[in-house]
């Protein structure tokens, strides 16, 4: 029994009792060179995942997106996606996604709790690189998803197409009269001006139909023409009965003045319409039926009278994306036309019948009071002209 006691008691004297006591107590007995060999052989044990931290770090910072040099480059395939996070910063979020990416901003910025805080530093870090990935990660599907934009359409017009265009254009709403240069017509609200009549609305006054005179109006003055202020403002006469008593008068004797004397002009006005009409189209039209509308407008525009079609059709009647251009929720513009186009008949008559169709069906929605039936059998001559 003495012999055990004297072993427990040597034992508790000894170097490793010892070092284990003052480790528990925090005491640091170990010289300052032995301390500094143990922190550099910890360090050599730790390198290969303090570098996969680096590495995951690396991969958001400027270094990666340097175009010093490729080792460090972001790859193609992620750079749209960290592209979107100062695009997001300056540009409007759609609100369909606002919430679900202002939801991932919270919860990578959020202050850490009180459990985190007392994480060893290691820990944390990698908690905010794995912050930083999932952003990356949202960012990459909604990259992913965003559509890709539609060019505008090329409609870039010789003077000879321009005046061909034109001449056509007024024939069809004028008859080719100077005088049909300036009209209103009975049971509308608004005067209609030009080779395509467009629609000037009295002040206070807005209908279902899109305005389109103001625009060609500082159209004509951007190029030199003799544009008075008074045609830039609101139309001047509030009703037909006014406008019929000042047909003589000196203001529609100066319109029908610079009308005549622009017909390329206007011409190229519409087709500047035009340009801009298939990407409106193809982000109002259903998603399976835009690869349909679009190969049929490129169908038509490639024919000997195609521009001429396309940039009557949409002066005419509109580009159809307009919700307020409806009767009973059916629309009359030129994507409705290209929508039901046949894509097995000539691009020509194809078009022909299906606005033919269109503006069937509009007169049959048309309230009864607006008699729009009267104006069927002109809008018919004028969808012939697309084949001849």
């Amino acid at each position: 029994m003495g012999q055990e006691a004297e072993r427990r008691n040597n034992f508790r004297g000894s170097p490793l009792a010892f070092s284990r006591h003052s480790r528990l107590r925090g005491v640091n007995r170990r010289p300052e060179r032995l301390m500094w060999k143990l922190s550099i052989d910890i360090a050599d044990w730790k390198a290969s995942a303090f570098r996969r931290v680096l590495a995951s770090a690396e991969l958001l910072s400027d270094r990666a997106i340097d175009t010093g040099s490729s080792r460090v480059n972001t790859p193609a395939s992620r750079s749209r996606a960290l592209l979107l996070l100062p695009t997001l910063a300056i540009h409007p979020c759609p609100e369909s996604l606002c919430g679900s990416f202002c939801f991932i901003q919270q919860y990578s910025a959020k202050p850490l709790s009180h459990a985190t805080r007392e994480k060893p530093a290691f820990a944390q870090r990698r908690e905010h690189a794995r912050n930083h990935w999932m952003t990356f990660l949202f960012l990459s599907l909604l990259a992913m998803a965003m559509p890709h934009p539609v060019a505008a359409a090329d409609v870039s017009l010789t003077d000879a197409q321009a005046i061909e265009i034109g001449r056509r254009i007024w024939k069809n709403e004028c008859a080719g009269t100077v005088s049909g240069l300036t009209a209103w017509n009975m049971g509308e609200e608004f005067p209609s001006l030009g080779i395509a009549h467009f629609i000037w609305y009295p002040a206070g006054h807005r209908g279902p139909f899109e305005e389109s005179w103001p625009r060609l109006a500082r159209f004509l003055k951007d190029h030199k023409q003799p544009v008075e202020d008074w045609m830039l403002g609101p139309c001047p006469w509030n009703v037909r009965t006014e406008f019929q008593a000042d047909m003589q008068g000196s203001r529609l004797q100066k319109l029908r003045a610079l009308l005549s004397s622009t017909v390329a002009l206007q011409a190229r006005f519409a087709a500047m319409r035009l340009e801009q009409a298939l990407p409106r189209m193809l982000a109002k039209s259903q998603k399976n039926n835009r690869a349909l509308v679009e190969a049929n407008f490129r169908r038509v525009a490639k024919c000997p009278l195609g521009f001429y079609a396309l940039v009557d059709y949409v002066n005419f009647k509109g580009e159809g994306v307009n919700p307020a251009e409806r009767y009973r929720g059916e629309g009359w513009g030129l994507l409705q036309v290209l929508e039901i186009m046949p894509a097995e008949d000539e691009p020509m008559s194809g078009f022909a019948k299906a606005a033919d169709h269109i503006l069937t069906r509009r007169v049959a929605n048309s309230p009864t009071a607006r008699s729009e039936s009267r104006w069927l059998p002109g809008w018919r001559n004028r969808i012939n002209t697309y084949l001849q």
